[in-house]
């Protein structure tokens, strides 16, 4: 803006103002995004009931686990080979 004179800067301010007031309004009426869905009752006590009362329970009193513990025959894992290392799928 060197070369413009008093008038001609005004102009130019005014111009950049409008254009950034209206750009700024332009972007105000966009939606942003899909609309929130509406806030549900979550049950807390339903969660904590479950995983420190009724699951513990229902694991302890698990037929099969219990007559792998009574017998002592652990069940060993499947992919794994004779020295202990985990083998693949595909191998």
């Amino acid at each position: 803006m060197r070369g413009l004179d008093s008038s001609a800067r005004r102009s130019a301010l005014v111009l950049a103002v409008v254009a950034m007031l209206v750009g700024i309004r332009a972007g105000a009426d966009e939606p942003k995004g899909p609309p929130m869905p509406k806030p549900s009752k979550l049950s807390y006590r339903y969660d904590v009931f479950r995983q420190a009362v009724a699951r513990p329970i229902a694991r302890s009193l698990d037929p099969t686990l219990l007559v792998r513990k009574i017998s002592g025959r652990r069940r060993e894992a499947f992919n794994v080979d004779e020295s202990d290392q985990m083998r693949l799928p595909s191998t």
